[in-house]
């Protein structure tokens, strides 16, 4: 069998041609958008990674507000510890002198009176006022014979002649 041709071959040529025209035009479009993607897709991503790194900045700004207030906090409450601890401090040794004092009650003559008692563990020193020098003698006297001490000083006696009396300052050992 024998074909018969009856597209002309020029007509069939210009159909090749414009194929091949709109193969080159789709493959240059596959290519345009393939390129388009390939640029656009990391700046969606560095878009999106700003957005975020705002976000975080943000988060800490909010978050360093907490932190100092955290601090703050901690350093109001570590004050009060120390003012708690410093008040049981005092109110233990508020016992603990009035206990000393009441000890002294007993050696303390009607004409002496206490100024000042300081105290620690060890030691005490006694200061006051007495109408006479015999007075503080015979009051450190009756605290060197009692044996609650090891050891009772007078460290000074001096006369006030404004108020007519005698200062006296008693150093005591345990």
């Amino acid at each position: 069998m024998n074909e018969l041709n009856l597209i002309p071959y020029s007509l069939k040529e210009k159909k090749q041609r414009l194929f091949k025209i709109r193969q080159y035009t789709a493959y240059f479009i596959i290519f345009m958008c393939v390129l388009f993607i390939g640029a656009y897709i990391p700046n969606i991503k560095l878009q999106s990674l700003t957005a975020q790194e705002k976000m975080l900045q943000k988060s800490v700004e909010e978050n360093k507000a907490l932190i100092e207030e955290s601090r703050l906090i901690s350093s109001e409450i570590e004050n009060y510890s120390k003012r708690i601890k410093k008040i049981e401090e005092l109110a233990n040794n508020r016992t603990l002198a009035f206990e000393k004092i009441r000890q002294f009650e007993k050696y303390v003559t009607s004409d002496i009176k206490l100024t000042n008692f300081i105290y620690d563990k060890k030691s005490a020193v006694i200061e006051g006022t007495a109408v006479s020098y015999n007075s503080v003698s015979e009051f450190a006297a009756n605290l060197e014979v009692s044996k609650n001490y090891s050891s009772v000083k007078i460290v000074n006696i001096t006369k006030d002649n404004s108020q007519n009396n005698y200062k006296f300052s008693i150093n005591i050992l345990y």
